[in-house]
């Protein structure tokens, strides 16, 4: 008996797609990122990208502004550094 696959949902999809982009400087720190804009850009309804745009606000990879809308984060250079020491730290173990 084969095994049962889930489908992917598409709020999931959206999240990583965003997530990916974010995180390859795609989108880039404190770029604006309009609902309608991602829904015409994605081919997906609002539903999904006002649930990616909230996990992302909640991992800390997006800052939700009062009246302005959500923009990608900007890092901190102290931020950066701590960053940069861990990884120096976690590719010493490998």
């Amino acid at each position: 008996m084969a095994l049962f696959e889930r489908p992917t949902l598409v709020r999931d999809e959206v999240y990583e797609h965003l997530r990916r982009a974010v995180l390859d400087g795609e989108l880039v720190p404190g770029e604006r990122l309009g609902e309608a804009e991602l829904c015409e850009r994605l081919g997906v309804s609002r539903t999904p990208i006002r649930e990616a745009l909230m996990r992302l606000t909640q991992d800390g990879l997006l800052v939700a502004e009062a009246n302005k809308g959500v923009r990608v984060r900007r890092v901190s250079a102290a931020e950066a550094q701590g960053a940069y020491v861990v990884r120096e730290e976690l590719d010493g173990l490998g």
